[in-house]
């Protein structure tokens, strides 16, 4: 590697740190979280101007310490410990993470019980404390900055969960389109829409499609929350549609939504995917509540 240019890049990043130490000195950034006022980290990045992404420097990284890297601009170090990665042991076909920290992954009770259309589900956080904040502050408080860190976090549990498990097209779960204007976008296509750029397609299989035309939700449903399993599946039930001109025969899908609470909704969707000619449907979500 030519050596000036080295010298040239260590002179902009210094340039760069000392205008972030300066500029956060006059103003402080804010924790999503607490409310309190902190200064930038030295080792804190911006995910939505940094340069390709190396596939090493991801599998090198643990899911917390890549959480902290890029949302040290949106969270205080004080509560940046209160993200929970998703970790071994787990089920094989939920996720879930078992509060026992001993064993291995296993299927759990409730999977061998319900009927599943999807072959697995993985998630990246439990979804409480920090990254239940950072998912709601994404979709009702509109802070679409988030959407690149967050999507930073998708690629990495992508990359270790999906290494060896082949991905032919990426869908994110549609919004019922009053919902959509109403939001302004669907935030979980927002997330992803940022793998196709080059900044991360190094790392991504060349043939992966990221197709949000593939389902459309065909009616609105009411809030999910407070509702059991059963009720979730009612409420869900032929919501979804696959689109006409979707070509899905024989393709493996990554379905991604941001919160897996019972899976109704991404089961429901996968039913419509697997019926529509879809190979297998696999999930992938922001959090997993428990």
């Amino acid at each position: 590697m030519n050596q000036d240019v080295d010298v040239k890049d260590a002179s902009f990043m210094g340039r760069s740190h000392a205008w972030n130490v300066f500029k956060d000195a006059l103003f402080p950034l804010k924790c999503l979280m607490c409310g309190r006022y902190y200064l930038r980290p030295s080792d804190s990045e911006d995910p939505a101007q940094k340069g390709p992404v190396a596939e090493t420097s991801m599998a090198s990284q643990t899911a917390a310490s890549l959480f902290q890297r890029v949302f040290s601009p949106h969270i205080c170090p004080d509560c940046m410990p209160l993200f929970t990665p998703i970790e071994s042991p787990l089920c094989t076909w939920c996720g879930m993470m078992f509060s026992s920290r001993e064993g291995g992954d296993h299927v759990c009770g409730a999977c061998l019980e319900a009927k599943h259309y999807f072959s697995m589900a993985r998630a990246v956080g439990i979804y409480h404390q920090v990254l239940m904040k950072v998912v709601h502050a994404l979709k009702y408080e509109k802070k679409v900055n988030l959407a690149a860190p967050l999507s930073l976090l998708l690629l990495h549990a992508f990359l270790h969960f999906w290494h060896d498990r082949p991905v032919d097209v990426v869908v994110p779960v549609p919004l019922f389109h009053r919902r959509f204007r109403s939001r302004g976008f669907n935030q979980v296509y927002l997330a992803i829409k940022y793998w196709t750029r080059q900044t991360y397609r190094n790392v991504l299989p060349r043939s992966l499609e990221i197709d949000r035309q593939v389902l459309v939700r065909q009616r609105s449903t009411p809030p999910q929350t407070g509702l059991g399993r059963r009720d979730r599946m009612r409420n869900v039930k032929d919501a979804f549609a696959r689109h006409a001109h979707a070509a899905i025969e024989g393709k493996r899908m990554l379905l991604v939504d941001d919160v897996y609470t019972t899976g109704a909704t991404v089961n429901e969707c996968a039913r419509v995917l697997l019926h529509g000619g879809a190979a297998n449907v696999d999930v992938l979500t922001l959090a997993r509540a428990i």
